[in-house]
């Protein structure tokens, strides 16, 4: 699916998909409910990408993937209560790609999700990195991530790898299990990092 403003998306499902089951270049947008089964070798990319703002996408299940959720260029999505599984680089990855016109990430909420990643791989949960402005609040929050005989990567990665400013970030209540690094963090200023 090819989704642009306003839409519900409810209880669809890929079967040995490679690429994504829905692809969400809108605002908006209530994601719920779906179902993505990637072969066994794993698919090409992320099972749900979000590029644009107040998307939610909750619920929904995703196996066998390279990545669970991803959000490009946007700003107050909600990732709630999904289900990723054998995820080969990132469950949720939130990032301001400026090759395709970066915009802000802030208020950006992942919650409640359960994530695990593929055996032998780096591996991370959720990754949040802003490259283009500055970002206020960030909420991963309830969270469990499990990483599988993982020799790199991170259970949870905030990083801004620029000059840009990353403040008012709450990283609290995940469950991070057998990842090479908990939880990292670069530039992260006023924020609350409590209950892992």
């Amino acid at each position: 699916f090819l989704v642009s403003n306003h839409c519900s998306i409810t209880n669809n499902v890929a079967y040995h998909a490679l690429e994504k089951l829905i692809y969400c270049v809108g605002n908006d947008n209530l994601i719920e409910g779906n179902s993505f089964l990637g072969r066994p070798v794993g698919s090409f990319t992320d099972a749900y990408r979000l590029m644009g703002n107040r998307n939610t996408l909750i619920a929904n299940y995703a196996i066998n993937t390279n990545g669970g959720c991803q959000i490009l260029n946007g700003a107050q999505n909600r990732v709630i209560n999904n289900t990723f599984i054998n995820c080969k680089q990132v469950g949720v990855n939130i990032n301001d790609d400026n090759s395709i016109g970066g915009r802000n990430l802030s208020h950006n909420e992942v919650i409640g999700n359960y994530i695990e990643g593929l055996r032998n791989t780096a591996f991370s949960g959720v990754q949040v990195v802003t490259s283009y402005s500055n970002v206020d609040f960030i909420k991963i929050e309830g969270n469990t991530i499990v990483g599988i005989d993982i020799t790199n990567g991170n259970g949870i990665l905030v990083s801004n790898p620029n000059t840009f400013l990353m403040e008012n970030t709450i990283i609290a209540n995940n469950k991070i299990d057998n990842c090479y690094n908990g939880i990292s963090t670069y530039k992260a200023k006023y924020s609350n990092i409590n209950n892992n």
